[in-house]
């Protein structure tokens, strides 16, 4: 087993199938870690009965221009405990910038636990909310 996790193979949240033989592709490494935290940054805060504490409430915000400088601060929060939950991520390496535009994006960075470091990843967390 990888150190950084392996798992099934997502493409926009369903399961990859691209052998011929119908089995599902796989992801492992950092490659398993990126997909979970995109995974979780995408997917809203209690949206799954059977694990209630997956997600982000990053979704329940209505964003309006007055408002930016708070919501920056609480977006970049919410990031920082779903990154920080996660034991593959060295904690004080995380560093998180946030990114209005059509959409709420977060860019981050950080090192893994066996040092593969991890720059300026970009993942959209919201859409439509902009008011």
């Amino acid at each position: 087993m990888n150190l950084l996790g392996d798992d099934i193979k997502l493409v926009d949240g369903d399961i990859a199938f691209t052998t011929g033989n119908g089995d599902s592709d796989t992801v492992s490494g950092i490659d398993c870690l990126l997909q979970d935290i995109t995974e979780e940054l995408q997917f809203p805060y209690c949206d799954d009965p059977d694990h209630p504490d997956r997600g982000n409430a990053i979704f329940a915000l209505h964003v309006s221009e007055e408002k930016y400088a708070l919501e920056k601060i609480y977006i970049k929060q919410e990031v920082l405990s779903i990154l920080s939950r996660d034991p593959r991520i060295k904690k004080n390496s995380i560093s998180i910038q946030v990114v209005f535009g059509s959409e709420i994006s977060v860019s981050f960075s950080f090192v893994t636990i066996n040092c593969i470091v991890v720059d300026n990843l970009v993942v959209p967390v919201s859409q439509g909310v902009l008011l």
